[in-house]
């Protein structure tokens, strides 16, 4: 319409460098849009409002706005090979992470509660609140913690250092080894 130009293809000006050409498609102010059906909720979707795609039953199951937004209706998962359960998967159940032999070694829920399977865990932890269940190994420091309510048990405990806190009425502390308390 009044001989303004609407698409291109082949070679075209690069629109961020005019001395500079480019080969492809070039849609000015338009859309590309692959449809499944009739429907306007099928297929995909490609304009200046984003990208969209739909799944079978009208759902849209991925969609990246115009200001970069990225919104998913499904599980993300980043894998070492498209055949293996090696890698990082992010669903409605929270965040999981997986060994090079496919087995879970950390969940993180959708409350924030971390659960990790046989797993070394390196660098800082900050929590407040929580539970740990289970068996935790650390090595390095353990500090500003409160232990409440369980057993503290193992082959040693070495140069310990109880400053700032307390030992409660009820805790029950069984060491084979000399335990130092501090001021």
């Amino acid at each position: 319409r009044n001989k303004v130009k609407r698409v291109e293809l082949g070679e075209y000006v690069d629109p961020n460098n005019a001395s500079l050409t480019k080969y492809g498609l070039r849609i000015y102010d338009g859309a590309i849009d692959i449809r499944t059906s009739s429907n306007e909720n099928r297929g995909v979707q490609l304009d200046s409002n984003g990208f969209r795609s739909y799944n079978s039953n009208g759902v849209r199951t991925f969609d990246v706005n115009s200001s970069g937004t990225v919104s998913i209706v499904g599980s993300l998962n980043i894998k070492t090979s498209a055949d293996t359960n090696r890698g990082i998967v992010f669903d409605g159940t929270g965040i999981s992470g997986y060994n090079s032999s496919g087995t879970r070694t950390f969940h993180v829920d959708a409350n924030g509660n971390l659960s990790a399977n046989s797993s070394t865990i390196t660098g800082t932890i900050n929590a407040t609140g929580g539970t740990i269940s289970g068996n935790l190994t650390v090595s390095g420091s353990l500090s500003g913690a409160t232990i409440y309510g369980g057993t503290i048990s193992g082959t040693s405990i070495s140069s310990a250092s109880i400053s700032g806190g307390s030992i409660t009425s009820g805790t029950s502390i069984n060491v084979s080894t000399d335990l130092t308390v501090g001021n």
